[in-house]
């Protein structure tokens, strides 16, 4: 891992480090039937440990949290023929955390 890091950055003792968090990201985007754009995102955090947290309690390795998130995009035309761009954005808790 230390190859892609910059030189400040690098760190040759790797011993004693603990992987805590991950966090993964995705980004998706659509072209419609209807010429709007859709973009599609979804994150999801795991822990490398069980934890509890607000009456929650996930296991390593299991998602922590989940989320969706949909943003729509599109050009209209104003009274005045400008063209402005629209969107409309929608969110989702994707992990039912109980």
């Amino acid at each position: 891992m230390n190859d892609v890091l910059p030189p400040a950055q690098q760190n040759t003792k790797d011993e004693g480090r603990v992987p805590l968090h991950t966090r993964h990201v995705a980004l998706h985007g659509y072209r419609r039937a209807d010429c709007l754009y859709d973009i599609e995102g979804h994150l999801r955090d795991t822990e490398s440990y069980d934890r509890a947290s607000h009456g929650v309690f996930p296991k390593a390795g299991q998602p922590a949290r989940a989320m969706r998130l949909r943003i729509t995009l599109g050009l209209i035309f104003g009274f005045d023929s400008r063209p402005c761009v629209v969107a409309r954005v929608a969110t989702k808790r994707a992990l039912a955390l109980s």
